[in-house]
């Protein structure tokens, strides 16, 4: 899958502003998907794959955000809450990572070659609040999410799901975790994230 942000977020750094409390306003993400509504957004790399324009990514990412909302509350607060995903290279997974930063959440993408082991624990480790799948990676990560009590969310039963209009404007700052990535590790397991990446 190849991204064709490289234009509309230099079109929209001007209204991507940060205050001297170095705070944020996450509805620039729908100004940066709205810049070229009808452009080639995602451009599929193999049958499998879909094409969507932003105009189509902005409504998927609506639509999880809405969802996120209802199902688990609007993130008002600090963003210190967890979304996390167990997708391979596709478009639901740019849906589900910019679906979770205009919830306010930081995204933790697991990958689909972790071992169970592993998996285990970087789900009990980060707490997030759900995971976002498709129907042929639930088999694998249901029984490890059921365990530890943690809802599976299959996108694609979301994304085709009617939902109404997200007016979600919330602010964040740039110091917030925005994304969170463990790695299996080549000298043993990995006991923390490898990164932790903010907004800024």
């Amino acid at each position: 899958m190849i991204m064709l942000f490289r234009h509309s977020f230099r079109a929209a750094r001007t209204c991507y502003t940060c205050s001297r409390s170095r705070s944020v306003h996450i509805g620039v993400l729908d100004k940066i998907l709205s810049h070229k509504a009808e452009s080639v957004a995602i451009a599929p790399s193999s049958e499998k794959h879909v094409q969507l324009t932003y105009s189509d990514l902005q409504r998927n990412v609506h639509a999880l955000s809405n969802h996120l909302s209802c199902e688990f509350g609007s993130n008002s607060g600090v963003s210190t809450r967890r979304i996390a995903s167990f997708l391979p290279s596709s478009s639901e997974y740019c849906t589900a990572m910019l679906g979770t930063w205009h919830h306010r959440c930081a995204f933790v993408p697991l990958s689909t070659s972790h071992t169970v082991e592993e998996l285990t624990y970087f789900l009990s480790d980060s707490n997030p609040e759900c995971v976002l799948t498709i129907p042929s990676h639930e088999q694998t990560i249901t029984p490890i999410a059921r365990q530890l009590g943690i809802p599976v969310v299959n996108i694609h039963e979301v994304l085709h799901r009617p939902h109404a209009d997200v007016k979600q404007h919330s602010v964040t700052t740039m110091d917030d975790p925005a994304l969170i990535v463990y790695t299996s590790g080549t000298t043993g397991q990995s006991h923390t994230p490898a990164e932790r990446l903010s907004y800024q």
